[in-house]
């Protein structure tokens, strides 16, 4: 009897990471200035010996990441790729141009099984990999990002609110605190690790418990949110 074992492997991109598993993807992040340009390009290539099947589409941005909706077209959205061959794939929106709020999304690059030859051994096993890019489409402004630290009183999480019309770079951000010297308590890569996503949109709020942080409410006191030089 053939046994053929397929192992699906799920790489979610939220924070700033270069990647490279079957596939090279570059970048890892599209921002999609509407009043510069409604279109962007990303570039895909085979690092794999055998061919390769992957088929793009649209997700939500969240950790469930279904497919949705959205006016962004994706040209291919099949392909197969070639041993070492790199291809280019058009991202481009077809929305609205002046938007209330930004949007985001997830690219959802997945691959594909395909059909294992006879001489291939009986127990073969394809490993599939799955990226979600994240897509954000600006409407210009800047974010404005609220931090609220924990209280002594045994308050165990912080929160992160974003009140502005426009997603906000978690990798801009550090939590600190000022005085004759910056002390960096918490930089942005690690907020976009815990909360495994790599921008806060507008009108979110997000809450990381200490617990996963490794510090008390008291290291936390007089700390702030600051923006990166």
């Amino acid at each position: 009897m053939y046994i053929r074992d397929l192992l699906l492997l799920f790489i979610f991109l939220a924070i700033d990471t270069p990647l490279s598993v079957a596939q090279s993807v570059t970048p890892t992040r599209l921002e999609l200035n509407l009043e510069e340009s409604a279109q962007a390009i990303l570039t895909l290539s085979s690092t794999k010996p055998v061919d390769v099947a992957l088929e793009l589409s649209i997700a939500d941005y969240s950790a469930a990441g279904g497919e949705v909706d959205a006016p962004l077209e994706i040209v291919p959205p099949q392909m197969v790729l070639r041993p070492g061959e790199t291809r280019r794939v058009l991202v481009r929106w077809r929305g609205e141009k002046r938007l209330p709020v930004s949007k985001s999304y997830y690219l959802a690059i997945d691959e594909l099984p395909l059909t294992v030859g006879a001489q291939e051994s009986d127990a073969e096993i394809q490993l599939l990999t799955s990226w979600r890019l994240p897509v954000h489409v600006e409407v210009g402004g800047k974010p404005e990002v609220d931090f609220f630290a924990p209280h002594i009183d045994g308050s165990a999480s912080i929160e992160l609110k974003n009140t502005g019309r426009q997603y906000a770079l978690l990798s801009h951000y550090e939590i600190g605190v000022k005085g004759n010297r910056e002390v960096v308590v918490l930089d942005g890569l690690d907020l976009a690790r815990l909360l495994n996503r790599d921008a806060l949109l507008p009108g979110q709020t997000v809450s990381i418990p200490l617990r996963l942080i490794g510090l008390g409410a008291v290291g936390l006191q007089g700390a702030s949110l600051l923006k990166k030089e």
